[in-house]
């Protein structure tokens, strides 16, 4: 039963990663300005954000370990359920992560974003943190077609 259960998982990450190419496909605009102006409505600072964290490159390291550790925290569960012979909560997991994908990738087909912080124009000279291992920024401008799987909040892909 949690054979079946981890092939089954294995299937739906599979088929998200390639509809998700699938997903980039579509010619619509970025939204990352629309997003952006939501921020700013709800009282967020992306730039404020960003100095709080290029201030404390400790207090960096440690949300972008956490963040860094999703798939460690999928395998945790997986094998703490299949320890536990909890294969009926397996199976709600996995049912979870295959509609969460499905979500997301409706999501990322009807509104594109970019990295908020290239539609910023905030250069990496300003922010020590963008030179960090693990931190890509990629400037939308010059890019002539980038087609990223929406594996990470900021995914960046560009309009030719």
């Amino acid at each position: 039963m949690g054979a079946e259960t981890i092939a089954q998982l294995a299937i739906i990450l599979t088929l998200g990663v390639l509809l998700s190419y699938v997903a980039a496909a579509p010619a619509f605009p970025y939204r990352d300005s629309a997003f952006h102006a939501i921020d700013q409505w709800l009282g967020l600072d992306s730039i404020a954000y960003l100095r709080f964290f290029n201030e404390r490159p400790l207090v960096y390291r440690v949300i972008a370990l956490a963040y860094g550790s999703i798939r460690l925290q999928t395998l945790l569960v997986v094998g703490a359920l299949i320890a536990a012979s909890e294969f009926e909560r397996l199976q709600k997991y996995v049912i979870a992560v295959a509609v969460a994908l499905a979500i997301t990738l409706t999501v990322f087909v009807f509104l594109p974003a970019g990295n908020i912080y290239t539609g910023l124009d905030i250069s990496p000279k300003d922010f020590p943190i963008f030179r960090s291992p693990g931190y890509l920024i990629m400037s939308l401008h010059s890019l002539q077609r980038v087609v990223a799987p929406p594996s990470s909040l900021t995914s960046t892909r560009s309009r030719a």
